[in-house]
């Protein structure tokens, strides 16, 4: 059958679920993604900034192991392994499982004591499929 003989409505549903499915597709082994976000501190206080822990589909946990690649310039910080809540959006099967908290990585950024401006810190996680994530946190100390 043609493409082209399938009503437009048809092929514009086929396309969105191509692209849907391959935008859920899990990542095979190896591959690394990015993710950034911003966050305001005050200046001087210790500040809980990241979190990284993961649940399998079948809610058991994932250790994932985590560590600084860029230090902030304008203060310091402390990684942690400890009891860190789970989030996880609806649309994952992670979003059913009983368990609310898990085992999981955290960081607390101090800025220096009086100092108020931009600040940044990089970490990178991998999971036990081999995957990696560089996570950026933009910080605005005031």
């Amino acid at each position: 059958m043609s493409w082209m003989l399938i009503s437009k409505d048809i092929r514009w549903r086929i396309a969105t679920l191509m692209v849907v499915a391959f935008a859920y597709t899990p990542a095979e082994a190896g591959h690394i993604f990015r993710s950034m976000y911003h966050k305001d501190v005050k200046s001087g206080v210790n500040t809980y900034i990241y979190k990284n822990d993961e649940l399998y589909e079948d809610c058991a946990v994932a250790h994932i192991k985590a560590k600084v690649t860029t230090y902030p310039e304008h203060g310091t910080l402390e990684l942690s392994e400890g009891a860190v809540e789970n989030t996880y959006s609806k649309l994952l099967p992670q979003s059913k499982c009983a368990r609310k908290v898990s085992t999981g990585v955290k960081a607390f950024y101090r800025s220096s004591a009086g100092y108020k401006g931009k600040d940044e810190a990089v970490f990178y996680a991998i999971d036990p499929a081999g995957n990696g994530k560089y996570t950026t946190i933009y910080l605005t100390v005031r």
